[in-house]
């Protein structure tokens, strides 16, 4: 049981032989330690190095010869003290060095952005599953949609329209350009609520062939007037926030 207390306190197995010896016989030279644990005298003595390091023995060169002795038991206290000393050092070491990464200017915290391509097939049902996602990202930021829609898009998904506009928030809106008036003049008298959906029809963007719009700390860009439609997603709050500003000035300007 005793070698099994010792292990656990980090003592390999002829670190046990020679302390105990040692416990043992109160004083001894390192032949006798060696003769009693059937231990190798050079070993004896690179073991003991150790044994001193950890605190539970202690050399006499008093003589001629190089005696042994253990110290008071209640010296194996230490063991603990050291490790509580050392783990409240690193404690205070990971506090500093949080503080320190938490201190960095956002622009020195590189990130990198999330890019996801999203194929015909799957499309409709990434655009009803990820909506949500979108809305909650926007809490943080701006609760505008911001962008350009291409006229084909609510063409091509009429249903997951309605469906977003059912689902959005009453203090979230739009700010979209458009390419088209006819359709989407149809669809903001269908939801009937023109002042939180508003769209601008931009006639220089008559050759723009999709859409691309930001909500939250996400940018996407969709395909709907050629086939097969295709969708990709960015997930990046850098890029996000200077399309945002950029369809903003735009707005102010057209």
């Amino acid at each position: 049981m005793l070698e099994q207390y010792l292990t656990q306190l980090g003592f390999g197995e002829k670190e046990i032989a020679v302390y105990v010896c040692v416990v043992e016989h109160g004083k001894l030279s390192a032949a006798a330690v060696s003769r009693i644990t059937k231990i190798n005298r050079t070993t004896v003595y690179s073991v003991s190095k150790e044994l001193i390091k950890k605190g539970v023995i202690q050399e006499d060169l008093g003589g001629t010869n190089r005696y042994y002795t253990a110290l008071p038991i209640e010296e194996l206290r230490e063991l603990y003290k050291k490790e509580e000393a050392e783990l409240m050092k690193k404690k205070s070491v990971i506090e500093e060095t949080i503080a320190e990464l938490q201190a960095l200017p956002k622009s020195k915290q590189y990130s990198v952005p999330k890019i996801r391509f999203i194929d015909e097939i799957h499309l409709k049902d990434f655009l009803f599953k990820q909506l949500p996602i979108w809305i909650e990202s926007a809490k943080k930021t701006d609760t505008n949609w911001w962008g350009f829609q291409d006229a084909s898009f609510i063409e091509a998904y009429p249903e997951w329209f309605e469906y977003h506009w059912k689902i959005f928030p009453q203090d979230y809106g739009t700010r979209l350009f458009t390419n088209k008036k006819q359709p989407e003049k149809s669809f903001a008298e269908k939801i009937g609520d023109l002042e939180r959906r508003q769209i601008k029809y931009w006639d220089k963007s008559i050759d723009f062939t999709a859409t691309h719009a930001v909500l939250g700390d996400y940018v996407f860009f969709c395909v709907t007037s050629q086939k097969p439609h295709y969708l990709v997603e960015t997930h990046d709050a850098v890029m996000a926030e200077n399309l945002r500003q950029m369809f903003k000035g735009m707005w102010e300007k057209v």
